[in-house]
């Protein structure tokens, strides 16, 4: 019996550390305060991109109740200004719009200019019985200036209703596989001899492999701020940029499964010149009844016979984003020209 009781003992003082030692969401915050004040910053202007599920790039109802926290916990903050991404320059929002992965052309930002991206991805710790959310602050130049991870207590969550993940989560992940292995067969594809542009030694681009075309895109609201969760009724645009002249079309898939192209009026795209789809009379507006994790493609040739051949409207099917690649692959190799696909991930909720 004392052996027991010794055992319990133990097991508790055990509990009792993993707890303390466990930090809130304004403790992460008091910690990034904290570096940005070590940093000789008086004020940061802090924008909250976006928060996702592990690797998944897809959100539940959980992320904007976190939002809604980190908010809460920024205004007690003495060192961090919370500001919309609209306030960041097109250039700048791209570290936030890519989830971290480099594409295009970034400007180095300049200590002055003090701005920074809070960034995160959570998992579900069942042992502990806790949300572990790390969260990360990087300067606009993707300078990693400090992370800490919060734990938050899922009997929390769930008294609130909350969802950590879509419920097509599967799908979202097959969708994501696959357009992971169809970028890096467009990066790997083998270079024609039209494509091998002598290249300056030290510049930008002179170690990206020939052939393909770098894209960047980002989804923006009524009002001009990035997003990544969507309610039914929002009207948003996608404002798409190329690293060379190119042609583009832009494929979706919904929560359902649907596959739809997006209209597009005018297709051709200047070397790094944004441009706002969609580009003519039709405006691209979240429908009620379908939820979950959605996804949008962008496709970029140097000549329109390079574009995946437009389908009409079917249910998503395994390889559906391959077969569009490696199509598109195919016709490269064969007519000599340029290809690239981006990948725009993005959650509708209920409100």
């Amino acid at each position: 019996m004392k052996k027991r009781v010794m055992l319990a003992a133990v097991i508790s003082c055990v509990v009792i550390s993993v707890l303390s030692a466990q930090q809130s969401i304004e403790g992460v915050l008091r910690k990034f305060d904290g570096a940005i004040s070590q940093a000789a910053i008086p004020k940061a202007q802090v924008s909250i991109g976006f928060i996702s599920y592990a690797e998944t790039d897809t959100s539940g109802t959980v992320v904007p109740w976190m939002q809604s926290e980190i908010k809460k916990a920024a205004a007690k903050m003495r060192h961090i200004d919370v500001i919309q991404s609209k306030m960041l320059p097109p250039q700048e929002q791209t570290g936030i719009a890519t989830r971290g992965a480099s594409f295009g052309k970034h400007r180095t930002i300049a200590p002055k200019d003090r701005k920074y991206i809070l960034t995160g991805k959570y998992y579900e710790n069942k042992t502990a019985g806790v949300v572990e959310l790390t969260l990360e602050l990087s300067s606009t130049s993707g300078k990693l200036l400090a992370s800490e991870t919060a734990s938050i207590p899922m009997t929390e969550i769930s008294n609130r209703n909350l969802m950590l993940y879509p419920e097509n989560l599967a799908q979202a992940e097959a969708i994501k596989e696959e357009f992971t292995q169809a970028a890096a067969e467009v990066q790997n594809a083998e270079p024609t001899a039209a494509n091998k542009t002598p290249q300056k030694a030290g510049s930008p681009s002179a170690t990206a492999k020939s052939g393909t075309i770098d894209i960047t895109a980002v989804m923006l609201d009524s009002e001009n701020n990035l997003v990544d969760i969507l309610y039914p009724g929002d009207t948003v645009k996608f404002l798409v940029s190329t690293g060379t002249d190119a042609y583009i079309a832009i494929m979706g898939i919904d929560a359902q499964g649907n596959q739809y192209w997006l209209p597009v009026q005018n297709n051709f795209l200047k070397a790094d010149m944004p441009r706002t789809f969609p580009d003519g009379d039709v405006d691209y507006q979240v429908v009620d009844g379908v939820f979950g994790s959605e996804h949008l493609f962008i496709y970029a040739a140097s000549t329109p016979d390079g574009l995946p051949k437009p389908v009409g409207e079917g249910a998503y099917q395994p390889n559906t984003v391959l077969n569009a690649t490696r199509g598109m692959i195919a016709v490269a190799k064969q007519k000599k020209l340029e290809t690239g696909t981006f990948v725009i991930p993005y959650t509708v909720m209920k409100k």
